[in-house]
């Protein structure tokens, strides 16, 4: 597959002494997290919006998404006894942060004095605007394109980015898309099938979203948008406090529209919202729940294009919370009406949230309920119990009969539903250079499932020994390891059966000088189901920056991998283009990315990649329509700053 990604941008006039690639490069190896795309989206526009440490509220901490409830926390109560600050080196200091924490967290924030314009006319002159553009072409006919697959349209992908920002306080985004396989223009809907628009602005005490935005509050049992649909072995908690941002994500499921009101008073905080629009979707008669609900925001075939936007969806939320000394509260009702025609259900959930934070230890919970009084609880703690180890208990359990919408928790499944578990961590410094985490989840499932006709139960595992210097050379190596119930599939042979997991990762970045680094990695996977399959990826990248303003970067890699058996990993791209690459089957894949930043006014990064199948007749069929059945890829962003 061939493409063309084209990204012309006007950006901020905010310089960093590190591009976004190296800081993000530096964000995964460092915490070790996995992050999803709405927060790879999130983390770039505040990259380019750094916040002022000496203006931040405590729920801001939160946006800083690499570090954990007792990183935040630990931060909070630091700028609370100490601001203002007079330098952003002075983070370090914090209670629970290393050195590389603190140098990660300082691409994201600044400190500062200066007290910004409040006025509405002032931060409209005084802003900055972005604006981006990206295009998507595989080297595929397109006639056979439409007809292998029966889209309705090209197989281009074009993304239009509008942002404005002003100080933080005023802000205001518009974003336009069409996928691969969407009609660029219908007489129905004119140009772009995809169109999302947010304003935001922010006074001493109120603030102001309009369009479209995100919420999160407490443990997820109630709302929980724009981050992970799942556990994370490498996350524990999410924090307990209501977060509110505007969408800019190119997410077309996990939002509100509408408009949402924040009021700040001296001992609590009311936020109410509201929100109408479309979501994809049928009636569906023979479910408890009146819909049948997609939430890939693909309109390509004939089908899809006919459930596009076809159900109406109202919400209605409220939140409300208090804090006294250490102790905070909040509580939430949402309520969601879901309307097709004659068909017609509404969702009610309420929750109540609890938080005792102290220095060296943060408990939390939240308890949740429906219309009908089923529930979902979830709560737990984390502990300093020395200046090097913090330990991390999370405890969950979600009725099988619990019914909510958007929300995502801790656990093993999407929904907050049918599942019990335990979850343990353990962070330990064992020098200065040396870290050690290792996680453990236990659940079970007692209501069968769609594929697994009993309870389910299982155990997931992961362990992370990390190894970073001063001198930028870093090396990690992780296990982990996933037990589950499992299915057979066939007709006599239908049944349960547990299923296996083992992961090994290594990886090692080697620094020479400021203008050179290599970076070596191999991933294992073995899985055992009913037989034994296993697959690897090995890759090296090399970079080279022969100039500040211009960056080299290649990669070679080799895998033979099972699809069961599949294997992920994070690779250079260009901005607004980051992913994680899946390499199945056998083969080799080389890819080169170039940065130039020309007079710190024209930026310019384009990437080229290439897969090389080593028996393209075992691929399935649709690789058949590339060249050889080897995709291939090119990408170009351009960005202008003024």
């Amino acid at each position: 597959m061939r493409t063309c990604v084209i990204t012309i941008a006007v950006l901020g006039n905010i310089c960093h002494a590190q591009n976004f690639s190296d800081v993000f490069l530096n964000l995964q190896v460092t915490s070790g997290v996995e992050f999803t795309e709405d927060e790879i989206a999130h983390l770039q526009e505040l990259y380019a919006n750094p916040l002022n440490l000496n203006e931040i509220r405590e729920e801001d901490c939160a946006e800083f998404v690499f570090l954990n409830e007792f990183e935040q926390r630990s931060l909070w109560d630091f700028l609370a006894h100490n601001r203002p600050l007079q330098s952003i080196y002075e983070v370090q200091f914090a209670l629970a942060f290393s050195v590389e924490k603190a140098k990660l967290l300082a691409q994201f924030c600044y400190v500062s004095t200066y007290k910004p314009p409040l006025q509405l006319h002032e931060l409209l002159q005084k802003g900055h605007h972005t604006l981006a553009f990206s295009y998507f072409l595989p080297q595929v006919n397109f006639s056979e394109y439409r007809d292998f697959w029966h889209y309705e349209g090209n197989p281009t992908r074009e993304i239009v980015r509008y942002r404005f920002n002003s100080f933080n306080r005023l802000a205001a985004g518009v974003t336009l898309k069409n996928d691969a396989g969407e009609r660029f223009y219908t007489r129905e809907r004119t140009l772009f099938d995809y169109k999302s628009a947010y304003a935001q602005y922010k006074t001493e005490r109120v603030e102001y979203f309009v369009g479209d935005y995100e919420v999160q509050a407490g443990q997820g049992l109630v709302v929980s948008q724009g981050g992970f649909f799942g556990k994370s072995i490498d996350r524990s908690t999410q924090s307990n406090l209501l977060q509110a941002k505007v969408h800019s994500s190119a997410n077309e499921f996990d939002f509100f529209r509408g408009a949402l009101l924040r009021f700040s008073l001296p001992k609590c905080e009311i936020t109410p919202f509201v929100s109408l629009r479309s979501i994809d979707g049928k009636a569906k008669a023979d479910t408890a729940f009146s819909f049948q609900l997609y939430e890939t925001g693909y309109h390509r075939t004939a089908t899809e294009i006919a459930n596009r936007g076809a159900i109406t969806l109202q919400s209605y939320g409220l939140h409300a919370s208090s804090a006294v000394g250490a102790f905070s509260c909040a509580l939430m009702s949402l309520l969601h009406h879901f309307s097709l025609g004659s068909v017609q259900s509404t969702m009610l959930n309420s929750s109540v949230s609890l938080r005792y934070a102290k220095p060296k230890i943060i408990a939390f919970g939240e308890i949740a309920f429906d219309k009908q009084w089923h529930y979902a609880a979830c709560a737990g703690l984390q502990a300093k119990l020395h200046q090097d180890f913090v330990y991390s208990c999370v405890l969950r359990s979600f009725g099988s009969e619990y019914e909510s919408f958007m929300t995502h928790s801790l656990s093993e499944q999407s929904a907050v539903q049918n599942e019990t578990g335990v979850y343990q961590s353990f962070d330990a410094q064992l020098t200065r250079a040396l870290l050690f985490t290792v996680a453990h989840d236990v659940f079970y499932m007692p209501a069968e499932r769609y594929f697994v006709k009993n309870a389910t139960r299982g155990s997931d595992s992961w362990a992370r020994l990390q190894y970073s210097t001063w001198s930028g050379v870093r090396a990690y190596m992780s296990f982990r390891n996933e037990r589950k119930t499992d299915y057979t599939s066939g007709e006599q042979t239908r049944g349960t059966i547990e299923k296996v997991r083992n992961y090994v990762t290594l990886y090692a970045k080697l620094p020479f000088g400021e203008q050179v680094y290599i970076a070596s990695s191999w991933h294992q996977a073995f899985i055992r189901k009913q037989e034994r399959v296993r697959g690897f990826v090995c890759y090296q990248d090399f970079v080279y920056k022969p100039l500040g303003n211009l960056k080299l970067y290649a990669r070679y890699a080799q895998f033979n991998a099972d699809y069961e058996a599949r294997l992920s990993a994070w690779e250079e791209n260009v901005q607004y283009a980051y992913s994680s690459q899946s390499y199945f089957y056998e083969g080799s894949q080389v890819a080169a990315v170039v940065e130039w930043n020309v007079k710190k006014r024209l930026y310019v990064e384009a990437k080229i990649s290439k897969f090389f199948y080593r028996h393209p007749e075992t691929l399935p069929k649709q690789y058949a329509l590339y060249p050889h059945s080897n995709p291939q890829n090119y990408t170009l962003f351009a960005a202008y700053k003024f």
